[in-house]
């Protein structure tokens, strides 16, 4: 199915419904699509326009690929995530502070994003120019990954996968690398002070 397709099955009041569900903490009692993937189960959410914050509050197996973010909406605050998808998400405008665990954000847009990512991909995604400070990620896959003007302070990456990234204007200043590292070649033109490399 098209990213439109995906976005115009949602009717408004779909939308608020299911926001104001996110917002509380749970979907229980919404009624809601299931998409298998790869023989995994999830709550089918693509293409869903995100209008409320989301605080202090846990999912799983949700499918949020191709989300958008409506004005003032969708930041995750607090937020644990397992097993999600955001493939193609559309973050590029809210703070994302969460702990994830096996999620999947290949292609997508993440903006003031950050937290403790354990096995997430982001594949191919583009980082925003702010990124959270003190962030870590843990045997995370940063494959073609879109570094450029991306500053990454104090962050810490634990055996992470580094095939292909672009650099180039930002900073990993402050930050740690453990195991593996990106191409120093590429990282010619970012901020490197105070690295260190285990």
């Amino acid at each position: 199915m098209s990213r439109n397709l995906l976005r115009a099955r949602w009717s408004r009041l779909q939308i608020n419904e299911i926001n104001e569900a996110l917002y509380r903490g749970s979907l229980s009692g919404v009624d809601l699509p299931r998409i298998a993937l790869e023989g995994v189960e999830y709550i089918d959410l693509r293409g869903i326009e995100l209008t409320r914050q989301l605080r202090d509050c846990r999912f799983e197996h949700l499918d949020l690929s191709f989300c958008t973010i409506g004005d003032g909406g969708g930041q995750f605050l607090n937020v644990m995530l397992e097993n999600c998808r955001f493939v193609q998400a559309d973050c590029d405008c809210i703070p994302m502070n969460i702990s994830a665990n096996r999620c999947v954000f290949d292609r997508a847009k993440l903006h003031q994003f950050g937290g403790r990512l354990i096995q997430c991909t982001f594949r191919r995604a583009r980082m925003g120019e702010h990124l959270r400070p003190n962030s870590m990620y843990i045997r995370c896959d940063f494959t073609e990954v879109d570094w450029r003007m991306s500053h990454a302070l104090r962050h810490v990456f634990d055996r992470c996968v580094w095939n292909g990234g672009r650099f180039g204007g930002g900073s990993f200043a402050q930050s740690q690398f453990i195991g593996t590292r990106p191409d120093p070649a590429a990282m010619e033109d970012t901020i490197m002070d105070d690295i260190t490399y285990c």
